[in-house]
Formats: structure tokens, sequence, C-alpha cells
């Protein structure tokens, strides 16, 4: 605990360096409770997450880098207006998945803008409409067959219900 802090919403077993202001400016150690405006939102993940985050000026969270309880390692960059999220890496090891996700700045938009990763036996790159439907699809199997895939609106919305029955 420091009385120079500004925050005073989450302790963690990290070391805080503050800016002039006392604003928390980098967290190494447990990822603290995520901060953006001077609010304070549950974090994905458990108590168990540990690496680096950095923040703005204001103390408003805008990426890091951390080793999730939950298996999963990743490195994101935020923006500083919603939607926050705008690239993400990651790695996962229980679904030994390791890919990436680059969002639009469009707050309406339901999904990430392109995705791309691997599996165990599977590439894939996709790009997504704002609606969250894929537009194109490039998909690499086990077998080395790749598969391209491109819909307009209308027929991605239909093979996302045709999914769903």
């Amino acid at each position: 605990a420091s009385k120079d802090r500004t925050r005073k919403d989450s302790a963690s077993d990290s070391i805080i360096f503050l800016g002039k202001t006392g604003a928390d400016r980098l967290a190494l150690g447990q990822i603290p409770t995520l901060h953006i405006d001077g609010k304070t939102y549950k974090r994905r993940g458990d108590d168990n997450n540990y690496g680096m985050t950095l923040y703005d000026t204001k103390g408003s969270e805008r990426g890091g880098m951390a080793f999730m309880g939950t298996g999963r390692v990743g490195l994101a960059l935020d923006r500083a207006k919603p939607p926050y999220e705008a690239i993400g890496l990651m790695v996962d090891d229980q679904e030994n998945f390791a890919g990436m996700y680059i969002n639009y700045g469009d707050p309406k938009a339901r999904d990430s803008a392109i995705e791309f990763g691997t599996d165990t036996n599977s590439a894939h790159i996709q790009l997504n409409g704002k609606d969250g439907l894929p537009r194109a699809k490039l998909d690499l199997d086990g077998t080395n067959k790749p598969a391209w895939q491109f819909d307009d609106a209308a027929s991605a919305a239909k093979a996302a219900q045709d999914q769903k029955h």
C-alpha cells in the first residue's frame, strides 16, 4: 500500500511503479484488477495471473503480457477508448492453440476483424465483418489440404444459422 497511489481498490503481489500524479504506470508480478477510466472490472482468468501491465498517464490499462493460471500466455495492446482490446497474441496450453486477433476500432463491431492461428492439426486465417460473421477464410487441415471460403453478408448469416441447428 502507498499513500501516494491514487488507486486504492486492489492489492496485488506486484511491484507497481507510479507516475508523478500517483497513477499506476507499470505493474510487474501478480496482475492487478483491470482498471479503465477510474473503474475496475473482473479480469479474465483467476488470481493466479502474473506478468507485466502497462498503464497510460491516468492509470488506465493499455496493454500487457501475462501467464494466466489457466495455462494461457498472452500479449495484448489496448486502445484508449472502447472497444479497448485492439490486438492480442496468445498461446493456450489446454487447447494447444497459438494465434492472434486484431479487433475493429468500432465499439459496435461484434467480433474480431482478423483472426489467425494454429492448433494441433490445422491453421486458419479469417476476416470477419463487423457483424461478427466470417467473410473470407483460409483453412489448412492436417492433410495440408487448403480450403478457401468467401461469403457475402447474407451467405455468412445463413451459414451461422445453419451451424446453430
